[in-house]
């Protein structure tokens, strides 16, 4: 009886937490731009909460030239910033400091 009440406690307690999960997906919308206007799409590294690193990276990015707002989704760990015409992807993704890191996607 120990037995097999020790194993189906084994059974129960291997058993993965958690259930089936759809996979994140963004719920950010992208802006529609004028046209002196840019998006940029980055892929954020470093974020490990839903809160304070979201408006972390929101504020490095900001002050980036030329950037007038930027949307952060923690979720799939990205941000999608409105910038002037002519400005440079790689010198808004620049400015985000350590531990954050990105990469432009478009």
């Amino acid at each position: 009886m120990r037995t097999l009440l020790a194993v189906a406690l084994l059974l129960i307690v291997s058993l993965p937490m958690g259930g089936c999960r759809a996979p994140r997906t963004s719920t950010v919308e992208r802006p529609v731009l004028a046209a002196d206007q840019v998006g940029v799409a980055i892929a954020i590294r470093g974020m490990t909460c839903p809160i304070r690193c979201p408006q972390e990276v929101r504020a490095q990015l900001l002050a980036a030239p030329g950037v007038l707002s930027v949307i952060v989704d923690p979720a799939d760990q990205s941000a999608f910033c409105v910038a002037v015409a002519g400005t440079d992807p790689t010198e808004v993704v620049a400015h985000l400091r350590p531990p954050y890191s990105g990469e432009v996607l478009n």
